[in-house]
């Protein structure tokens, strides 16, 4: 696992001079952040970077696409996929993982509106491959952009299986934290108001039971008038 150089970066898969991170910066607008980025080594340092696409996941739709890839639903798909394309003559097989998204021109300076596309694929020389793909985008009415065109760039990153089971832990500790910061303010004081009840019975029961608690039977010492020096039975 490479280090993490980034508070907010949860987790990263490294493939040919590209990379893809789980990262926790989108949390504020209630999205996991998938950022994919491609780079070029042999330039300057801060000058590698060569295309950026960033894709943002409802956290509870991350939350299925990780339960999805860790029950081994996604490993099923692609056998299947894998053994169609086989038998249809394709090279590649089918997706078993889609996601589109984007920005609306309104938020683009008045330029076209993006398109952004997620997928996860079955690969070739390893299991899987993660793809990013952003280009022109198409605005249809329920708010949805769907991609008008090729995409103008693509990044891909492979993984073998152990490289996608903790890519889905990533995620699911993403939104975590996130259901954490975003919900706990909500019910901590129901939570502190519940302990301190809790707390207050405790207290009542304990006093309760000391007030009536008996009087030992054999309190006392031997020189104490009527008290027993030996028992009947005792040999």
């Amino acid at each position: 696992m490479p280090r993490l150089k980034f508070p907010d970066q949860f987790y990263r898969v490294d493939g040919q001079n590209c990379f893809v991170e789980v990262t926790g910066f989108a949390s504020a607008i209630d999205k996991v952040a998938l950022n994919f980025l491609a780079y070029d080594a042999s330039l300057p340092k801060g000058q590698r970077e060569k295309n950026k696409i960033c894709i943002y996941l409802d956290p509870f739709e991350a939350k299925v696409l990780a339960g999805d890839i860790l029950s081994g639903k996604l490993a099923v798909l692609a056998t299947q996929n894998r053994k169609k394309a086989k038998e249809t003559g394709n090279k590649y097989p089918e997706k078993v993982y889609a996601n589109l998204g984007g920005t609306p021109s309104n938020r683009t300076e008045n330029l076209p509106a993006i398109s952004r596309q997620f997928q996860v694929l079955p690969g070739a020389q390893k299991p899987w491959v993660l793809t990013a793909m952003s280009g022109p985008g198409k605005e249809m009415g329920s708010g949805l952009i769907a991609p008008d065109g090729p995409p103008t760039t693509t990044i891909r990153v492979p993984m073998d299986d152990q490289k996608l089971k903790e890519f889905a832990y990533a995620i699911n500790m993403c939104v975590d934290i996130w259901g954490i910061a975003k919900f706990l303010p909500a019910i901590q004081p129901a939570v502190d108001a519940a302990r301190e009840r809790t707390k207050q019975q405790i207290a009542d029961i304990a006093e309760m039971n000391n007030r009536d608690a008996p009087t030992d039977a054999f309190a006392g010492n031997d020189e104490d008038e009527g008290f027993p020096t030996e028992f009947p039975y005792a040999g």
